[in-house]
């Protein structure tokens, strides 16, 4: 279990160590579904991960899949 507090704030990085941006809240479905991170990223968007997708959560939160940030348009 990781307080919510410990993850505010929390890096994120993909497997081979780019950074995708920092936590800035938690993401609980409405009706159901799977819980996730919302992140704040480094092209200053929003996205959504879901827990499933985490590997591990330490000093750093390590994503299990690279995913690609999306620039805004």
């Amino acid at each position: 279990m990781v307080p919510r507090g410990k993850l505010i704030g929390m890096q994120v990085y993909n497997p081979d160590g780019t950074f995708v941006g920092t936590v800035q809240d938690i993401a609980l479905p409405l009706g159901g579904g799977e819980m996730g991170i919302l992140i704040l990223t480094k092209a200053q968007t929003t996205e959504t991960i879901q827990w499933s997708k985490i590997s591990a959560v330490g000093d750093i939160i390590i994503l299990k899949d690279k995913i690609e940030i999306k620039t805004p348009t």
